[in-house]
């Protein structure tokens, strides 16, 4: 609750500035999805089954990983962080 009146406070003030630190938080949650996906790699984290819910939203095989679903997953905060960098120069 504190963020969203913080955000909300900075978007009418600095828009591209509030663009720019969404970049910056989904650059953040890329790396933390590669490094999970490192970790499921290297066998100290299981490859599960990928959630039924992940496997309709992403349109994945009924036979998806985990690590199918995080690879989706990271691709989409990839798209956000590009996405926001690109309104943060506009």
């Amino acid at each position: 609750l504190i963020f969203w009146h913080y955000y909300l406070v900075l978007y009418l003030i600095a828009p591209k500035t509030a663009h720019l630190m969404i970049h910056y938080f989904e650059e953040e949650a890329v790396k933390s999805y590669t490094d999970y996906l490192v970790e499921i790699k290297a066998g100290r984290i299981e490859d599960v089954p990928a959630p039924q819910i992940a496997i309709d939203y992403y349109d994945l095989l009924p036979e998806a990983k985990l690590s199918d679903m995080i690879r989706y997953v990271r691709r989409d905060e990839q798209h956000h962080a590009d996405l926001n960098l690109t309104y943060s120069q506009a």
